[in-house]
């Protein structure tokens, strides 16, 4: 029963969430996306990649030192994920700033 509250507790606060984001304006949205995206890859890298190493440190009984590439693969995910978003919010406004310069441009010298 307890469970059951804490997963309705969850649902409710996404719902919350969602539907606060969906009354901001397409831009902060972007940009709120892009800072949530690190986490998020991390959160996938950590479950995904680093799944095997986390039950051999439950099993082992021992401390297992990460190697040196997941030691990158920790730091590195998150840093090119909000690099990688940061381009692309900017490249989408640049595109909706130049269809709108080409169609105040066509309001103004109408096409004959």
């Amino acid at each position: 029963m307890l469970i059951w509250l804490y997963v309705a507790g969850l649902a409710v606060s996404a719902l919350v969430v969602l539907v606060s984001l969906a009354g901001l304006a397409p831009e902060i949205r972007r940009r709120v996306a892009v800072m949530l995206a690190p986490v998020a890859a991390l959160a996938l890298v950590i479950d995904t990649a680093l799944a095997g190493w986390a039950v051999s440190i439950v099993q082992m009984g021992h401390a297992i030192p990460l190697v040196p590439a997941q030691w990158a693969m920790l730091v590195l995910a998150p840093v090119v994920t909000f690099l990688a978003g940061v381009l692309l919010v900017r490249r989408r406004e640049e595109t909706l700033r130049m269809v709108a310069l080409g169609r105040d441009a066509d309001r103004e010298r109408p096409v004959a």
